[in-house]
């Protein structure tokens, strides 16, 4: 989590993934670099068990699926999962909990 050991971790997620970014699965020696792609592989393999099986329901799923794979409308990019980790944590700002507000009354 710290920069030295996050470049170091980044440069050897990149000998495997082409992202050089998580999450990276590895199945049966292909590597499946997106969590959404993950997300869908894992759907396909438990017999669609992951997704509501009425498709309307499953295209809701993944619009919600696609609107945080694109950062919750620029939400996630400003506020590093890593941040959970600092105890000293910043304020939200006023754009980004009303984001936060917008995605739980979904």
């Amino acid at each position: 989590m710290r920069k030295p050991q996050l470049f170091d971790n980044l440069r050897r997620i990149g000998e495997i993934s082409p992202a050089a970014s998580v999450p990276v699965l590895e199945e049966n020696q292909s590597i499946i670099f997106d969590s959404q792609a993950i997300m869908e592989y894992a759907n396909d393999i438990g017999d669609g068990s992951l997704l509501p099986s009425d498709p309307l329901l499953r295209a809701r799923a993944r619009s919600f699926l696609s609107w945080q794979h694109a950062g919750l409308s620029g939400l996630c990019p400003r506020l590093s999962f890593k941040s959970a980790f600092y105890s000293d944590k910043r304020q939200m700002a006023k754009e980004e909990q009303t984001c936060a507000e917008r995605s739980f009354r979904c």
